[in-house]
């Protein structure tokens, strides 16, 4: 029993050496990996610091705005309150596209790729079951975008930090980024790793895979707006709530997944 054990354990290293190798080796998921932390993280961020910087603003904010600012935070001038309300409401939605996306785009490679790099036949050879194979490839896929999110959240807190230091802003880091880091970050790998995975039947290349699962993105495109409006804000009760439904997703999906998963449909 424990060398069956054992046994085990090695061929799931081999395993998952192989697939983060090859979703590494892969050209379009690396550009996209490092590319999308550095313009979602870095330069949107930046540049919007050095708008803010330039180009002063003289006009009064309006209602909607100004009720995303606490009675706290009224001495604020337009400048910091921008800031304020972009490092605190628009950020972490800005953020969250960054595993999502990334998740999205490692299942594509891991999942849809093994089709486009022509290395079926060892994964079907593989003595493991159907459904550990699926657990290995989801894995992977998650402590990548798990690593790349954590040097995206660095990257991030450098830019605003440095906002907060020039605009004499109060530190960004509140409860709701909190929960945007521990809770939803995670949640959101998840669901975006399983939904590629569900998906990936139906889909006819890799780049087809990551177009059809590039549409999560669009809730999250139209939180980012949303707070400008004054219609929603983003506050830890709102946060909580989409994190419990994403949570939901990820259980049902995960479910769906292991039980459908069959190695031998990646080559129809």
């Amino acid at each position: 029993m424990h060398k069956r054990r054992a046994i085990k354990t090695k061929t799931d290293r081999i395993l998952i050496k192989k697939e983060i190798i090859e979703i590494w080796n892969d050209r379009v998921a690396r550009s996209c990996m490092i590319i999308i932390p550095i313009f979602l993280a870095l330069l949107i961020p930046g540049g919007y610091l050095a708008m803010l910087m330039i180009f002063h603003q003289h006009n009064p904010l309006g209602d909607g705005l100004m009720a995303l600012l606490t009675t706290k935070n009224e001495w604020m001038s337009e400048r910091q309150a921008l800031f304020a309300i972009f490092s605190r409401y628009i950020c972490p939605m800005l953020f969250l596209m960054i595993p999502l996306l990334c998740s999205c785009i490692t299942a594509a490679s891991s999942f849809v790729g093994e089709r486009d790099r022509q290395t079926l036949e060892s994964l079907l050879l593989t003595p493991v079951r159907a459904s550990r194979v699926f657990q290995i490839k989801a894995i992977c896929c998650i402590m990548i975008s798990a690593v790349t999110t954590a040097i995206s959240f660095a990257l991030m807190t450098l830019v605003l930090s440095i906002g907060d230091i020039l605009l004499k802003v109060p530190f960004f880091f509140r409860l709701e980024w909190l929960i945007v880091l521990v809770l939803l970050a995670p949640s959101i790998t998840v669901l975006g790793t399983l939904f590629t995975a569900a998906g990936f039947f139906k889909s006819g290349s890799y780049l087809e895979s990551i177009q059809t699962s590039a549409y999560l993105a669009f809730p999250l495109t139209l939180c980012c707006i949303v707070p400008f409006t004054g219609l929603l804000v983003f506050s830890a009760h709102v946060l909580l709530i989409f994190w419990g439904v994403i949570l939901l997703a990820d259980v049902i999906l995960w479910g769906i997944n292991r039980r459908s998963f069959q190695m031998r449909k990646i080559a129809l």
